[in-house]
């Protein structure tokens, strides 16, 4: 093969070495978090530590992290078309655009591609014993309702209507864990807006990581329509309610995605279909979507847990800052260098 331009291969590896820095920094902030929350020092000393960890340095982590993210995204897309430049493989059939995105089923759960980098023994993140262990004394009915409770509290978290929730009974080979459906009347969607559920993945507690999942791709949508109305500030798309902005690079991307948006196989049986699932898994939404469903699976602590089957939610303590200008860290930050 004649190869012209970059050497796809080391775009792809180091595409895969940010993606893997970046899913560690954010282990590192949510290990940071749990520990700065459940300190046991107090007094005015502790509350402006909080209080500029929650407001100024975890804020500046995070978009590091987003912006490692970006920078993955950008050699994946660059490998690729250096692939197509040199003819290794034939250019991908661009579809009409998705308002369904699924979640395949339980055995896809636990087959990770090997291309998934250092995530790959961890790729949904991990749940305490005290959780898992809960999860599994539920019945499936109190199941459903920790779940329902759940889209609800991420979704006021994130600034977003609720969606509809619907649970179904489906046990096949090709069987999909969960979809979210945009638009009713597409892609089989009966109804708009819709978080669909399949009942056979109740009795395993990572199908918390499967509804994070979904409302990640609900928030997708929600910022592809916020940017499209113009909604932008200094780079940043933000929902129409409370929430965290996103690069409007990141919601481009998402939106070229979704117009060529590569469903998961049925099976993966043939090369053809292992291309397709690798397509399926390298993919914009569906990387942003699994590395946010991580995070907020690590992040989920028993009182969290406990709170949404109240019908309530805990999010991570942050207190409002009383001081202004400028933070007493802010003369001691050095660049951040991620480390393989």
């Amino acid at each position: 093969m004649v190869m012209v331009g970059a050497d796809a291969g080391a775009l792809r590896a180091l595409s895969k070495q940010m993606n893997s820095s970046a899913a560690r920094l954010d282990d590192i902030v949510a290990s940071l978090g749990s520990a700065v929350n459940h300190s046991p020092w107090s007094g005015i000393d502790a509350i402006r530590f909080s209080s500029d960890w929650g407001q100024s340095l975890r804020p500046i982590l995070a978009r590091v992290a987003q912006t490692l993210q970006v920078g993955a995204e950008d050699l994946r897309r660059n490998a690729e078309e250096q692939e197509q430049a040199s003819a290794a493989f034939a250019a991908p059939s661009p579809g009409g655009g998705v308002t369904m995105i699924q979640t395949r089923g339980i055995d896809e759960i636990f087959t990770v591609p090997e291309w998934f980098g250092a995530d790959r023994k961890q790729p949904w993140g991990k749940l305490s014993d005290q959780i898992t262990d809960r999860w599994k004394a539920m019945t499936d009915a109190e199941r459903e309702k920790w779940l329902r409770n759940y889209v609800e509290a991420l979704a006021d978290e994130k600034g977003l209507d609720r969606p509809t929730v619907r649970f179904y009974d489906e046990d096949t080979p090709s069987m999909v864990a969960a979809s979210w459906c945009e638009k009713k009347g597409e892609h089989g969607c009966t109804t708009s807006r819709t978080l669909n559920i399949n009942r056979e993945i109740l009795d395993d507690p990572y199908s918390i990581n499967t509804v994070a999942h979904e409302l990640r791709h609900v928030e997708q949508f929600e910022m592809i329509r916020r940017m499209d109305e113009g909604h932008v500030r200094n780079g940043q798309v933000f929902p129409a309610k409370n929430g965290d902005g996103v690069s409007e690079k990141v919601v481009e991307e998402w939106k070229s995605n979704n117009k060529k948006y590569v469903s998961a196989p049925s099976v993966v049986e043939t090369d053809a279909d292992r291309k397709q699932h690798r397509s399926y898994w390298d993919q914009p939404l569906e990387a942003d979507a699994r590395r946010a469903a991580r995070k907020a699976t690590n992040e989920m602590t028993l009182e969290r847990f406990e709170a949404i089957e109240k019908g309530g939610s805990v999010r991570l303590k942050e207190v409002e800052s009383k001081s202004g200008g400028q933070q007493w860290w802010e003369p001691f930050l050095v660049p951040l260098r991620i480390l393989a």
